[in-house]
């Protein structure tokens, strides 16, 4: 495969991982949706696991003009490894 097809397919498994995540979400929402407390806070939780994730993805690719073709590959790929531990968790 060439560098643009492994960076596409990268990309396809995190948008999936992410389609997944908020997917659960949803699910979990209704679930808890006559609980205002639980739903409050899982509104929290997600939203500062969001802001992790983002940070965490900056803080490993603090110069992505220096990573060359595989950049792109690369920040799918642990994008997707972070959104599906998320999943598990």
């Amino acid at each position: 495969m060439s560098q643009s097809e492994l960076n596409e397919c990268a990309g396809k498994d995190f948008r999936e991982a992410d389609a997944e995540l908020n997917r659960v979400y949803s699910t979990l929402l209704v679930k808890l949706r006559h609980d205002p407390a639980a739903t409050q806070s899982l509104k929290e939780s997600e939203r500062t696991w969001v802001a992790f994730r983002d940070a965490q993805m900056k803080a490993l690719h603090l110069h992505p003009e220096h990573e060359g073709t595989v950049s792109p590959m690369c920040r799918s790929s642990q994008a997707a490894r972070l959104t599906t531990e998320r999943i598990k968790s």
